[in-house]
């Protein structure tokens, strides 16, 4: 193995990672780190201090005792690498009683039959290295674990569930200057009254939000993957950045309140979601987006976005004071007509879908039509449609 590859079953030696070919994991979970720490342009020192659990069902059951680590002792260091992987029939709390500070973490039972919980009686959980990017990663065969410690984030925190049936759950409160960034492929639950502000970015697998503030004070940014909201509906504050394609799934209303920032390419936004999913805030940028999935979407802010909204599937309801949107396209699905002026501007082609007031209001569509497919009018109130010479019926539509 050479002296940039990682083993967390061994003694490291003190390296540099930026994702060069001289690395080589030889694990699926090391993989998924290494590509993110690629992708993102990471760089995180590795330091020679690994301490692996080895007290599997007799406590007690403290962070602090040093036969309970080989080698002896008990990882508090910047940068410090810690193995809670043994193997263990029944679910077992490690408390931690003093501000610990790591750097590394890989967590999970080896043979799926119990659950680890690091908890707080006392102390704090401080991620920090040098190099400014910490691991926290659940191996594949986990039970799903929880981190119910107050963790303060002296670096970012990279966050992979290698488990794609078990969740990863942070349930104490995460604080801090810096930021997480999900690699998934697993899901993870975010349940705390987080303050951190260096703000999520999700590259991969599934978030479960679990309080108005889990996300913190800083932005979402969102390249992959999907978000829900669980144990009932969340209004977020957030602003959100949209970076790549993903979904938005659950049974719980989710709105977000803040700014949405669409950026230069349009994107795809599947809404499986059965309840509502809300954007609240100002949609902006010169992109537009691909409304998929049979749930229901609703823009209810003031957006001035320039690009074309294209609704492919499912429910869009057009409430905000728009006074920049681009061409609007249909191709399938219901478009609701909820404010007075619900397509400032473009082109609204038709497709197969359905149109309808979402009251018995009037509504008034000044856009330029097209018709390209047969097209419906329903629900109580009436559609107005005021065309300019550009508009176009199409032929033999119903």
């Amino acid at each position: 193995m050479g002296e940039n590859s990682t083993n967390w079953d061994q003694p490291y030696r003190s390296s540099t990672i930026t994702g060069s070919s001289r690395y080589s994991p030889r694990s699926r979970a090391a993989a998924i780190i290494v590509y993110f720490i690629a992708f993102f342009q990471l760089t995180v020192t590795v330091f020679p201090a690994t301490n692996s659990w080895v007290q599997p069902d007799s406590g007690p059951w403290d962070w602090e005792t040093s036969t309970n680590w080989t080698p002896a002792g008990f990882p508090n260091a910047t940068g410090g690498v810690a193995n809670l992987v043994t193997n263990i029939s029944t679910n077992i709390v490690i408390n931690i009683n003093q501000p610990i500070t790591i750097g590394f973490l890989r967590i999970g039972d080896s043979d799926t039959n119990a659950c680890y919980d690091l908890a707080t009686t006392g102390g704090t959980l401080e991620i920090a290295t040098l190099s400014n990017t910490g691991l926290i990663t659940q191996i594949a065969s986990s039970a799903g674990d929880t981190i119910s410690a107050d963790i303060s984030l002296t670096s970012s925190m990279l966050i992979t569930n290698a488990s794609l049936f078990n969740p990863l759950t942070f349930s104490g409160i995460i604080s801090g200057t810096h930021g997480l960034i999900l690699a998934g492929p697993g899901t993870t639950y975010l349940s705390g009254s987080n303050s951190f502000a260096g703000g999520v970015r999700i590259a991969a697998g599934l978030l479960a939000i679990d309080h108005a503030n889990a996300l913190g004070t800083g932005s979402l940014t969102i390249n992959g993957g999907a978000i829900y909201s669980r144990n009932g509906p969340r209004l977020l504050t957030n602003s959100l950045s949209v970076a790549g394609n993903f979904m938005i799934s659950g049974t719980n209303q989710l709105t977000l309140s803040g700014p949405v920032n669409l950026g230069t390419t349009s994107r795809t936004i599947t809404i499986s979601n059965s309840a509502d999913t809300v954007f609240a805030g100002s949609l902006t940028n010169s992109a537009g987006f691909i409304k998929s999935g049979p749930g229901q979407l609703t823009l209810s802010g003031a957006n001035n976005y320039r690009g074309t909204t294209t609704l492919s599937n499912g429910t869009l309801v057009v409430s905000g004071s728009n006074s920049g949107i681009g061409a609007t396209v249909t191709a399938a699905g219901l478009l609701v007509y909820a404010s007075a002026n619900p397509l400032a501007g473009g082109t609204l082609t038709l497709g197969t879908v359905t149109n309808q007031s979402n009251d018995a209001t009037t509504r008034t569509i000044t856009n330029a039509l097209s018709i390209s497919g047969n097209t419906c009018f329903g629900g109580v109130g009436d559609i107005m449609f005021s065309c300019t010479a550009n508009s176009s019926l199409g032929a033999n539509r119903t």
